[in-house]
């Protein structure tokens, strides 16, 4: 029995030893020395766990990189013992207990998932695991390149495998460690909301943008405003130094009056310290306000401006209504006050009044519409202040020439 279990271990060796050799000649440039991960682990049944090429021997190409976008690890480790150790996500698949990609997660800095020794087989399955509930890997950001620490796990073929010499309290005899060169700084989040909620207002009234940006690491250093499509780009820019404002978080006050009514789309980008960005696009609505008119007739058919518009006292003079209601509404009341005049209020849109006295008189109007919207407006008219009317008539001192002058002519006939 023995030198049967004996000839099976030959066997797996030789057989590990041969998909090594096959696969350290097929995988020449599978990755470069830009990868950001690098350094030795110790496996405390294979020994020593190469990251890069660059801490390696040889002049084959191999590395283990983090994703800077999508934070998952991939790429190739190598063991002198055991061979590849693989952390592509594609040849992760079927792992004993998803998630199977090896990824980290830069708030808590812990790598979870699997990589796998590609030597598996023989009853072997190569399965490495980085994370389980009472052990895993993380990194030490405060370390500078960041260091791997804690422990991963396998079968009796790799056992425990250390990242950093720390976790063994071996660094003053063996100085080992995994490190890398990711950068942790995590972008900034761009976030604003709208005074009113519904992002709506009309024409006249105020629109507030609320930025509440943030950023994960709390280096936030710029804001831009942008109306897409309108005005310069950005529309307001705001940093520590050299901008419009010291207020890194400043708000936006949308001047509805200068955009006229319409929908529009407000853009957001923040920045970082270290040129991270994060944008945020919403829309918003300024809707036309209700305005207020009314023209001026003595018949109730010729109309005129009302601005010093003349009657006699006495006189009637008629009102027609002119005004807009506010957009996608109609006009459900009218309110008239005229001054010293009889009537003195109206409800219609075609009143009627005439004023009791002479002078200066002011006739006002307030609509109101179907969405509660309400506009004035007001003319003063010049009541009894016509001026005179004239009528040609031959001036006495006149008549008396012209008499005289038809006696001189009578006595010469």
């Amino acid at each position: 029995m023995a030198n049967m279990a004996n000839k099976r271990i030959v066997l797996f060796f030789l057989t590990s030893i041969l998909a090594i050799l096959v696969l350290f000649s097929s995988r020449q440039g599978l990755a470069g020395t830009s990868d950001n991960i690098s350094g030795w682990a110790w496996a405390e049944n294979i020994g020593w766990i190469s990251f890069n090429n660059t801490t390696g021997s040889g002049t084959v190409n191999y590395g283990v990189n983090i994703n800077p976008s999508t934070r998952i690890l991939s790429g190739y480790a190598w063991s002198e013992n055991i061979g590849w150790i693989t952390f592509n996500e594609s040849e992760l698949a079927g792992c004993p207990t998803s998630p199977c990609q090896a990824k980290l997660d830069v708030s808590t800095k812990q790598i979870s998932g699997w990589a796998r020794a590609l030597a598996y087989g023989g009853g072997w399955d190569g399965w490495i695991r980085l994370r389980d509930t009472s052990y895993g890997v993380w990194i030490d950001t405060s370390k500078s390149p960041a260091e791997f620490r804690n422990w991963a796990w396998s079968d009796m073929n790799i056992g425990w495998t250390s990242f950093n010499c720390q976790d063994r309290s071996i660094c003053p005899t063996s100085n080992y460690k995994v490190t890398t060169t990711f950068s942790f700084n995590q972008p900034p989040v761009a976030n604003f909301s709208c005074s009113p909620a519904n992002c709506t207002v009309y024409t006249g009234q105020v629109l507030t943008l609320n930025n509440s940006s943030s950023d994960p690491d709390n280096n936030l250093v710029r804001s831009e405003w942008d109306i897409l499509g309108w005005g310069s780009s950005p529309d307001l820019t705001c940093c520590a130094s050299g901008c419009n404002s010291t207020n890194i978080l400043c708000n936006y006050t949308v001047q509805s009056l200068i955009l006229g009514n319409g929908t529009f789309n407000a853009n957001l980008t923040v920045k970082d310290a270290l040129n991270a960005t994060g944008t945020l696009t919403k829309a918003f609505n300024i809707k036309q306000d209700a305005v207020a008119d009314f023209v001026c007739s003595l018949d109730n058919s010729t109309w005129a401006s009302c601005h010093n518009f003349q009657a006699r006292t006495n006189q009637i003079v008629y009102f027609l209504d002119q005004s807009s209601p506010s957009e996608g509404a109609v006009i459900t009341s009218w309110a008239w006050n005229f001054q010293n005049a009889t009537p003195s209020v109206a409800y219609i849109s075609n009143p009627q009044s005439s004023f009791n006295s002479s002078g200066i008189k002011t006739v006002s109007l307030t609509i109101g519409d179907s969405a509660s919207r309400s506009a004035s407006k007001s003319y003063n008219l010049r009541i009894g202040m016509l001026l005179p009317e004239w009528e040609e008539i031959i001036p006495i001192a006149f008549k008396g020439v012209m008499s005289k002058l038809v006696n001189i002519i009578s006595f010469w006939r």
